[in-house]
């Protein structure tokens, strides 16, 4: 009877030994997938390429078709995009922008159809923030102008957008958000007292432009590291690669497909 008691024991206690090597096995293995995520998250990568197919309404609006764009990303010595061309199925003109820098911050960009000035932005800098754009549509001629305001986090809270000269703001904006920065909520007024307000949900993934473009000049915009998954009751549909960035993104507008390198 000892015999088979001590038998017993010794079969719980092997069962024992084998869940807790189970268990910590088991541990192990997230700690490590964890790890393994959190470093490929973390990889640089750069856009290289994007493929753009915009639905359209053909001509008698009974149906839609695709419409394709190519753009071609090409990098200066601090590694950020120094100029990109962007071809088209549809029409034959080629658009070149163009990103001028100061150190490591972005201070102009202008974009060309063909030989043409389509638009140029300036951008403004204090204490390595962006406070301030200045924007110029060329066919209008009427220069507009954004200021930025931060708060203690150098989180981007609040625009202000100006036409001209003019005294008062055509539109100011409010950023609120939630405890984990990934639901944003933006308080919009315009000068004629129209008020709406517009909700965005962001992924924990990497944006397309993280690596491409520099930090402070991204932060202008909302989701500029991450992405929005869903904005104002519309959705955005991603694929991403291992390292976390997104590969293709389909919404109601289309289809884009985006290309990467490893610096």
């Amino acid at each position: 009877m000892r015999s088979f008691i001590s038998i017993i024991k010794k079969h719980i206690l092997l069962i024992l030994i084998l869940s807790l090597l189970i268990s910590c096995s088991n541990d192990d293995n997230t700690y490590l997938n964890e790890y393994q995520d959190n470093n490929l998250h973390k990889t640089e990568l750069k856009l290289k390429q994007m493929i753009d197919k915009q639905l359209v309404k053909t001509p008698t609006g009974s149906e839609t078709k695709y419409q394709t764009s190519n753009t071609t990303f090409y990098y200066g010595s601090n590694g950020y995009i120094e100029k990109t061309i962007k071809t088209h199925d549809y029409m034959p003109d080629i658009e070149y922008g163009f990103y001028e820098y100061e150190g490591n911050n972005l201070i102009s960009r202008s974009y060309y159809m063909g030989d043409f000035l389509f638009y140029k932005e300036d951008f403004f800098y204090e204490n390595d923030r962006l406070s301030k754009s200045t924007y110029i549509f060329s066919k209008i001629g009427i220069p507009y102008t954004t200021y930025y305001k931060y708060n203690e986090n150098k989180d981007l809270i609040g625009t202000e957008f100006y036409k001209s000269n003019e005294s008062m703001p055509y539109q100011t904006v409010t950023l609120h958000y939630n405890s984990a920065k990934n639901i944003i909520t933006a308080s919009n007024i315009y000068n004629d007292g129209y008020k709406e307000t517009l909700t965005y949900w962001l992924d924990n993934k990497n944006n397309i432009s993280k690596y491409s473009l520099p930090e402070n000049y991204l932060k202008k915009f909302i989701g500029g590291t991450e992405n929005i998954k869903s904005f104002d009751n519309s959705d955005y549909h991603y694929e991403y690669n291992k390292y976390s960035y997104p590969i293709k993104l389909e919404n109601a507008l289309g289809i884009q497909y985006y290309e990467y390198y490893q610096p």
